[in-house]
């Protein structure tokens, strides 16, 4: 009994007190190269797989020193240590586990490395540890071979056709014209000069009439390639002619040459289809695109293709214009742009669409040279070239007429500044006391009305007074010219002029709707003498348009002529004012028909009463006819 415990307390020592050891181990593979170039410089990779988290690597490296010299190393863990020597020392910052790359190491090969010969890149005595235990991990080798070059020998050393050695052949000429042959197909055979060579474009080669090009590629060992190009002749005895000798229409006149292509001719409205045929002058060539066809308005193709025996072809293109019911031959063009419109030294920043243009100028620019041009050659342009410039506002006219008639007219207002100064109502009356200009150019306010003191002292001073009334865009609408000589006494003048009013209705319906302006002063009272006014009706009516004024009495209904013979001139018509009231602008003459109601009336009234008259005789004649009768 006293033996078997003791044997228990010795197993219990041993156990305890025995190193320990972990039984755990991980293999190790090295990648990368395994075949380089004689001295070429190459990299192989450390590769640890294990399933038990380690920190760091230990192994011997090995290598023959004669073949390969080691240049460096690098870490592939981030934050690990390396040494590398004879022995590899690795450590890591954490633990790991799995497969993973550990390190690169760089060799180079030397010149006794030569090529054919292998060398080994070994480890081994690996180790690993857990952080509380070492473990062994299996050693691994990588084979480096140091390869033969490749042949560049992309050479032939023959070249046949119908095993016949192609004339001049040399193994540094590529390029052979074989000349000319009736063979409908040629055999082609080539022999590297290199056996580890291969060549491709050999073999037997149908031939088409005419040229035909084949390409014998060598390619060597190390895959360069050069290129023999053979070129050979077929003769072709197929006839070339695809002329026709003659077009024949059912409608129309065409004048007809085989070396014409295009043809247009013109048919009148009522043909409504056309039949084309036509002939060729050679017999063994074929046609297609005769027949009858429906003829639409205007342009309708038609193609005539002719093929020779030999396969080439000739094209005669037809287009048969059918007028429209007008007489037309084509559809009128109905472009009206412009492409082009500039002032010389001026930005006016022109744009197709859009028709009108707001210029400002110094008083030095006493003319202008306009330019413009249609975007449709068949359009027309009309304008004024040199345009020589008053003070104030000047419009220019562009106009473009589209091919079909329709009009587009571009406009340049442009405004020239004078000597007279520009004021407004807060600062004339001092700007009159003390300017030495002649005219002042007056700026009104957003109420338009100019005080009798300001009239009464343009007066005193003999200054012309100018009231301008401008649009958003700076366009001159009409001005107000107060001459300043008028000894009458004063009132302040209300100088808003509407073009709209509550009566337009009624003017439009007494004026027959005659093209004009309703005129719709807001001034009431006396005007002073010698007052005009210039309205721009450029929109309306052109330069040298002759005018007329009606006044609009409103309590007679009635519109009289007040003015006439109004001549516009630079888009404007000059109007003497001494009464204030409604007007309308406007070309036509404008008949009283209060007189023609008048006159109506009358009228009937007498048809009336002959009509009645003739009724009278009638039935007298019938009463005595009766009368005679019954006797």
């Amino acid at each position: 009994m006293k033996k078997i415990l003791l044997v228990g307390i010795l197993l219990l020592q041993m156990l305890v007190f025995a190193p320990k050891v972990n039984a755990a181990s991980f293999s190790t593979s090295i990648s990368g190269a395994s075949s380089i170039n004689q001295g070429a410089k190459f990299t192989v990779t450390v590769n640890v797989s294990t399933t038990t988290k380690i920190y760091s690597l230990l192994a011997s490296l090995s290598y023959d020193k004669t073949k390969l010299k080691y240049v460096g190393a690098s870490c592939l863990i981030s934050g690990c240590s390396a040494e590398v020597g004879t022995r590899i020392v690795l450590d890591f910052p954490t633990s790991k586990s799995g497969s993973f790359a550990v390190i690169n190491l760089t060799f180079q090969g030397l010149s006794a490395f030569t090529a054919g010969q292998s060398s080994t890149i070994s480890i081994s005595g690996v180790s690993a540890s857990t952080g509380t235990a070492d473990i062994d991990g299996t050693g691994s080798s990588r084979k480096i071979t140091v390869s033969v070059p490749k042949s560049s020998n992309n050479n032939l050393s023959s070249l046949k056709v119908d095993g016949t050695s192609v004339s001049g052949f040399s193994q540094s000429d590529t390029s052979y014209d074989l000349g000319t042959t009736e063979k409908s197909s040629i055999s082609i055979s080539a022999t590297p000069a290199d056996t580890k060579a291969s060549v491709s474009g050999t073999g037997t080669k149908n031939l088409v009439y005419g040229l035909n090009s084949f390409n014998v590629v060598v390619t060597a060992e190390n895959g360069s390639t050069k290129t023999y190009a053979l070129s050979i002749n077929r003769n072709d005895p197929r006839s070339t002619n695809n002329y026709l000798s003659g077009i024949t229409l059912s409608s129309g006149e065409l004048t007809f040459n085989k070396e014409t292509g295009e043809y247009i001719v013109t048919v009148e409205n009522n043909v409504t289809s056309i039949t084309i045929d036509a002939d060729v002058e050679d017999a063994k060539s074929t046609l297609v695109g005769t027949g009858t066809y429906d003829l639409s308005v205007y342009d309708n193709l038609f193609e005539l293709v002719v093929t020779a025996e030999n396969t080439t072809t000739r094209t005669y293109k037809l287009n048969i214009l059918r007028k429209d019911e007008l007489g037309f031959s084509r559809e009128l063009s109905k472009e009206n742009h412009l492409s082009e419109l500039s002032i010389d030294g001026l930005d006016i920043g022109f744009n197709p669409e859009i028709q009108d243009y707001f210029i400002n100028v110094e008083k030095e620019v006493t003319s202008i040279n306009v330019n413009a041009a249609a975007l449709d050659s068949k359009s027309t342009v009309e304008f004024l070239k040199n345009i020589p410039l008053a003070f104030g506002q000047n419009v220019v006219n562009v106009n473009v007429m589209a091919e079909n008639g329709e009009k587009r007219n571009y406009k340049l207002f442009i405004y020239r500044k004078s000597d007279a100064p520009y004021v407004g109502v807060d600062d004339i009356m001092e700007q009159l006391g003390s300017t030495e200009s002649p005219l002042v150019i007056l700026i009104p306010g957003i109420s338009g009305i100019i005080s009798k003191e300001i009239l009464g002292e343009a007066a005193k001073q003999g200054i012309e007074l100018q009231v301008e009334k401008k649009d958003d865009f700076g366009r001159v609408l009409y001005y107000w010219i107060f001459n300043g000589v008028s000894t009458q006494e004063q009132s302040k003048v209300d100088t808003n002029i509407r073009f709209t009013s509550v009566n337009e209705e009624k003017i439009h319906e007494l004026s027959n709707y005659a093209d004009g302006f309703v005129l719709n002063f807001a001034h009431e009272g006396p005007i002073p003498d010698g007052t005009y006014v210039k309205i721009y009706v450029g929109d309306r009516f052109a330069d040298g348009t002759i005018l007329k004024l009606y006044l609009f009495d409103n309590e007679k209904a009635k519109l009289g002529l007040d003015s006439e013979a109004l001549e516009v001139k630079n888009g404007f018509v000059e109007l003497q004012m001494n009464h204030a009231s409604e007007y309308y602008l406007t070309q036509s003459e404008i008949k009283d028909m209060s007189v023609y109601s008048t006159f109506f009336v009358v009228a009937v009234a007498e048809a009336g009463i002959i009509l009645a008259l003739l009724i009278v005789l009638i039935l007298r004649r019938k009463r005595k006819q009766a009368n005679l009768t019954a006797l």
